[in-house]
């Protein structure tokens, strides 16, 4: 299933994260913390990426869900790494099944909180109990709200929501899918850094890129300037022939390599020793660009952030390729009109 893309300007965008650290667990439950949000001892040197999985952006995306749901503040976020089935299956209860869904690799997010349907939202969709589908139901406000859990489904190589919406009134096992990421230390720090209001009334801006920082996106684009990749090609664009990433294989999974893009209208590009096809091939040919590329979580999905925006790729599956468009043709030219605008015109006849 194809994640949906974001743009900047004329590009599709495929926000990604790097960085290194240690996973952190943390089990189900649908206690809410004493207080506000949960808190962490350390919001601060956080790292953006973890085995591979973006829990920085994860975070974000939660947080950003559950706001529209009406709950400022969700916790026990949690995140780890299945498919889109394997996060339907988790709704199952009393021996109800959800067996129905996608099986490429995925981030299954989930959260507890109080989520209702506001303002910013008309509607969910849930699975109907024994069924094998998704249907549409409409979320009434109402006075008493029980707690819930939100489970929601990212897609690895944009990380973008993909696949279905859940809202279940159990714990749901995430332990099932592997190892579990919280991802409450990251909505404490994102609770800790929430603009201010500037002198003019306005929101302050983002916070400016670090000096020496790691190529990410949070927003917009972080990092140093993408140089030419390590292919024979010219401007070290790939031919096939490497036989080190990021153009042959052994790519680590969340690392950014320098590399250049070729601009072709079937979208295909080689990186990692393999075939691919960008989400959103460009109209015409153009010359190559510089930007930094990854390697999605279990290998299905890559993508590329640049200054001027990023795009998600997807392995070469034998899929046609798509043409060059032509170019626009000018617009056409008025015919003139027998004695206006100037021109001679054709003399009337006697």
């Amino acid at each position: 299933m194809v994640g949906v893309l974001r743009r900047i300007g004329g590009t599709a965008v495929a926000v990604a994260l790097a960085g290194c650290g240690g996973p952190v667990t943390l089990s189900a439950g649908h206690s809410a913390p004493s207080g506000a949000a949960a808190s962490s001892s350390s919001t601060t040197s956080l790292p953006a990426v973890v085995d591979g999985v973006p829990l920085a952006r994860l975070a974000q995306i939660a947080l950003s869900e559950s706001q529209a749901y009406s709950e400022p503040r969700p916790w026990d976020v949690r995140a780890a790494i299945g498919s889109d089935r394997a996060a339907n299956a988790l709704q199952g209860r009393d021996g109800m099944t959800y067996d129905f869904g996608d099986t490429s690799t995925k981030y299954v997010v989930a959260l507890d909180g109080q989520f209702r349907c506001g303002d910013g939202c008309s509607g969910s969709r849930f699975g109907s109990p024994g069924s094998t589908s998704s249907t549409t139901t409409t979320v009434v406000p109402t006075t008493t709200i029980s707690t819930s859990t939100m489970v929601l489904t990212v897609d690895p190589g944009t990380v973008s929501l993909d696949g279905s919406f859940r809202l279940v009134d159990h714990e749901v096992d995430m332990a099932s899918l592997g190892q579990v990421y919280s991802l409450d230390p990251y909505l404490a720090a994102l609770e800790s850094s929430k603009p201010t209001p500037s002198a003019g009334g306005g929101q302050a801006g983002p916070p400016a890129c670090p000096p020496g920082a790691q190529p990410s996106w949070v927003g917009t684009f972080c990092g140093p300037p993408p140089g030419p990749g390590n292919g024979t090609g010219p401007d070290g664009e790939c031919t096939g022939s490497e036989s080190s990433p990021p153009c042959g294989p052994g790519a680590i999974p969340g690392h950014y390599y320098a590399y250049t893009l070729p601009e072709r209208c079937d979208g295909r590009a080689i990186f990692d020793g393999q075939l691919w096809v960008s989400e959103l091939p460009p109209p015409q040919e153009g010359p190559p660009m510089q930007v930094w590329m990854a390697l999605a979580p279990g290998g299905n999905g890559a993508g590329f952030i640049a200054p001027n925006g990023a795009v998600g790729f997807r392995p070469y599956t034998g899929q046609p390729p798509s043409a060059c468009q032509p170019p626009p043709l000018p617009p056409p030219t008025p015919a003139p009109v027998p004695g206006q605008g100037g021109g001679a015109g054709t003399a009337p006849s006697s």
